[in-house]
This record gives C-alpha cells, structure tokens and sequence, in this order.
C-alpha cells in the first residue's frame, strides 16, 4: 500500500512538473489581456465550489476539506495582491497553473477513493471480492439535505449546521437557497471575510453570474476584514471584468 501511495504521488509529481513549467511560461501575443485574468478567476472559484460539492457528497471529510482550502489559498494567496485584483500575464497563469495542480491532486485522490479499490493493495485480500461502493446517491444526498435543513428550523443558532446547509446548497446548485442560509449564518457569525465572501460567490451566481450590486457590497466588506483573503480577491477582480 504505502509503496503504491508513494510511486503514485511521484508519478503525479512528475507529470505536473511537465505540464505547470509549459503552462507559466506560456503567453500568447494579441489576447485580450482582461479576458486571461477573468478566465483564470474562474478557475480559482470553480475549485472552491468543487470542494463544496465533495464535502457535501460525503466523498471527503471536514478534516480533509479544511486542509484542501486552506492549501490552495495558501497557493493562490502567491500570486494574488491585495491592491490589484486583475494580474499580468505571467502572474494570472501562474494563478491557473496552480489551480489546475491543486485539482489534478485532488481530483487523482477523489477518484480514487470514490471508485478506486483500497484493500485490493494489500496482498493478503487480493483473493478477496471487493466490496460494492456504498456511496450517497443524489437523491439520498438532497433527502439528507433536506432533513438537516428541517432540523435547523427547531436550532436557529446552530452556527455549524447552517454552515454546513449552505454549502450544501451551493454544491447542489441551490444558490438562492444556499444565499438564504449564508445571510441567516452571517447574523450568528458577523464580520467574517470568508462567510463574507462565500455569500457573494453563492448570491451572484443566484442573480444570473454577476457580481453587481450586494455582491460586490459584501466582498468589499470581507476584504475590510480580511484584506488578504484569497477568493473574495479573486471574485472583486470578477466584480471589476463585469464592469468593463
């Protein structure tokens, strides 16, 4: 097993240390160069919601979440300044670069633990049938949803569940849902930049993908408290490419 685990993660290494080298050091003269920096925001937003919809589908932990996130802002917190939202060039593909290293990592560990056969590593049980996944279905996923959600109506001041309702129905695609839930855990939690900001990501993408108006209001907000935090960067520089 720790064998297998090792020779796969310097695989990955190595091949990531093909493709990010290509991937910052590649400009292309003539492109727009707003429409680059929006391109690698989005990147940096998509993999935050796809770790939403991992922890909400049960196929990681809250353990393993906190440390992926902490990870990749710490990653993307490199290459993204406070006072200038929208980057160069090299700086913007690096922002890329690191996010797509970051998913092919964690996307190599989902699809394996999700579809991968563990025990099968261990001499002792190749003989031994696997055992079927017995992950969550979707509709198993929006019924645990929902009956959390009916809990929280009787534990109004249940900080975590809301915490963890609204991320649920971010990850489910839930966004004015998941908008409601963020606004009501806000009055629990008030002034925090990351909530702040996620109730911005979840509110814009509620009012068809734009950040105008209260979104752009609550990430100003979370940068006043925060003035370092990683995504409510990354989407006030959306904000920014949305005015243009």
């Amino acid at each position: 097993m720790t064998a297998f685990v090792t020779i796969a993660a310097l695989m990955t290494a190595i091949a990531l240390g093909f493709i990010l080298p290509t991937l910052v050091g590649k400009q292309r003269g003539g492109t727009n160069q707003a429409q680059r920096d929006q391109v690698n925001l989005t990147v940096l937003r998509d993999q935050f919601r796809e770790l939403d919809a991992d922890l909400a589908a049960g196929t990681i932990d809250a353990t393993a979440y906190d440390s992926a996130r902490h990870e990749l802002e710490q990653r993307v917190a490199e290459d993204v300044q406070p006072n200038s939202p929208l980057h160069p060039v090299t700086a913007g593909l690096r922002l890329q670069a690191l996010a797509i290293g970051v998913a092919v990592v964690l996307g190599a560990a989902g699809l394996y633990a999700y579809l991968g056969t563990p025990s099968g590593l261990d001499p002792t049980l190749a003989v031994a049938p696997s055992e079927k996944s017995h992950e969550m279905s979707q509709k198993e996923t929006e019924l645990m949803v929902d009956r959390l959600a009916q809990r929280l109506k009787t534990r109004p001041d249940d900080a975590e569940g809301w915490l963890m309702l609204a991320r649920s129905y971010s990850a489910m695609g839930r966004f004015a849902d998941a908008s409601s839930a963020y606004a009501h855990l806000l009055t629990l939690v008030p002034g925090d930049a990351q909530l702040l900001t996620d109730y911005a990501d979840v509110l814009g993408m509620a009012q068809g993908k734009n950040l105008q108006g209260e979104p752009e209001k609550l990430l100003a907000r979370a940068l006043a408290a925060d003035p370092k935090n990683s995504m409510a960067l990354a989407l006030m520089g959306t904000a920014a490419f949305e005015r243009r």
